[in-house]
């Protein structure tokens, strides 16, 4: 029975939000690297609070679908220690934006990254969309030949397939396995499909499983791992043990997976924090590593928190 061993508020913020991590360990020294959705006002390069902080902000970061200068967009921070101690985060300069809204389908908002290196180039899948109040999300992708970019916006992921209406297909998860590229995502009816790379330039897509749900439950995102000579997949369903939470399914098929163990529940960091979801993780040296959206308690900030599970 997974046991959870530890959690913390691992990258927390005071104003605006930050959201939809993804984490990779670069080697088995590190460091961590996650890339995550922020919405704030951007100033030398670095969010700040447009309640403290009077612009002019950065021209790039102009919003120009929404008439503003917030805005969700993509960023990049990494942590040489643990992988866990708040402060690790921005001791190396801070955060990075990677990736500013903008270019057809994704003027208004982009967030919710998914970041991978297949066939010599590392990729990045995330969603976007030209309407302001976050809806009819489609799939994008961009490239580059450094985890750290620059990046290179190479438009709409083709052949990803669902219903659209109302949110879109959105909170994309990559997992690569002999030499294939997969794509897990939701779409409007928070129904987790897939979708595998059918060229080399990650561009373009078949659907698999005939376009069927892999799990019968509804989630926001899920992102499957390889494990003992299977698959894990973990998301944050509702198993109906204590609320939404994050839950895992162990399945000898990756298109596959029923039963599932909630690994924890909106209380993981407060008896009132919620929101907790979007889930990202990798296994490591000290177990399963599980780093998800939560508004903390007291607040309806939301920020990035981090668990430790022993299998």
């Amino acid at each position: 029975m997974p046991t959870l061993v530890s959690s913390v508020l691992t990258y927390p913020i005071g104003f605006g939000c930050r959201f939809g991590p993804w984490i990779t360990k670069l080697s088995p020294a590190g460091p961590y690297v996650m890339y995550w959705s922020g919405n704030f006002c951007v100033k030398g390069g670095k969010p700040v609070d447009a309640g403290l902080v009077p612009g002019p902000y950065d021209p790039n970061t102009w919003n120009a679908g929404c008439n503003t200068f917030y805005g969700d967009r993509i960023w990049m921070t990494t942590h040489n220690g643990d992988g866990l101690d708040p402060a690790g985060w921005d001791a190396s300069n801070g955060p990075t934006l990677l990736l500013p809204a903008g270019g057809p389908g994704q003027e208004s908002l982009i967030g919710d990254p998914s970041v991978v290196y297949w066939n010599g180039k590392w990729h990045m899948y995330y969603e976007g969309t030209n309407y302001c109040d976050g809806t009819n999300n489609l799939l994008f992708h961009a490239t580059s030949d450094s985890w750290f970019g620059p990046w290179t916006k190479e438009g709409k992921a083709w052949g990803v397939l669902g219903y659209i209406e109302t949110v879109g297909l959105s909170w994309v998860t990559t997992f690569v396995e002999n030499g294939d590229l997969y794509l897990y995502y939701t779409n409007a009816m928070c129904r987790l499909t897939c979708a595998k790379a059918s060229d080399t330039s990650g561009n373009f897509f078949d659907m698999m499983n005939e376009g069927r749900p892999v799990t019968p439950s509804h989630c926001a995102r899920g992102q499957v791992l390889a494990y003992q000579g299977g698959y894990m997949l973990i998301t944050d369903i509702n198993n109906g043990e204590g609320g939404k939470g994050v839950s895992m399914s162990l399945s000898d098929n990756k298109f596959s997976f029923f039963f599932s163990v909630q690994l924890f529940g909106l209380d993981i960091l407060g008896p009132t924090a919620h929101g907790v979801g979007l889930p990202t993780a990798i296994l490591d040296t000290d177990g399963l590593r599980v780093y998800f959206t939560i508004c903390p308690t007291g607040t309806s900030v939301s920020s990035i928190g981090a668990a430790v599970v022993i299998l």
